[in-house]
């Protein structure tokens, strides 16, 4: 798997959707974002954006595998991706905000060394339009995992 740094993100909008439903909202940090895109066999399969908070902290607000090669260890290898490009980036924080309601999710990142940092209660409810589920659970609250380096 190739990741690079894409500017074209045509090839790339349904993974962003993956992991964000709002076209609107990916569009909002898409333009103060850094994208890069994982590429197997010349077919985009990954992405991730990565958002400057200020100072030296960064937020990780999209990534996603395709849903063909999941659970192979790609998901893994684009997260660690991420780090790595964060601290590049000078980062002393990466956080990433996922639904509270997603144990798989939280545990990917905790297995990771991100820790919980807090909840932005309604999160969901106030920022999409339509429900959001998540294996057939409501979203609602926005848990944020902090990684320092």
């Amino acid at each position: 798997m190739r990741i690079l740094e894409i500017d074209e993100l045509e090839p790339y909008w349904d993974l962003l959707l993956l992991a964000d439903p709002s076209p609107e909202l990916v569009q909002s940090y898409l333009k103060s974002g850094k994208v890069f895109g994982a590429i197997i066999g010349g077919m985009p399969v990954g992405v991730y954006v990565l958002v400057c908070l200020g100072s030296r902290d960064w937020e990780l607000k999209n990534i996603a595998i395709h849903e063909a090669y999941q659970g192979k260890g790609y998901g893994q290898a684009l997260l660690r991706h991420s780090i790595g490009t964060a601290k590049e980036l000078g980062a002393c924080s990466l956080e990433v905000g996922t639904a509270s309601s997603g144990v798989k999710q939280v545990k990917f990142y905790e297995q990771a060394g991100f820790k919980r940092a807090r909840i932005d209660e309604g999160f969901f409810v106030r920022n999409y339009d339509e429900p959001v589920l998540d294996d057939g659970v409501l979203c609602v609250d926005m848990l944020y995992l902090k990684l320092t380096f």
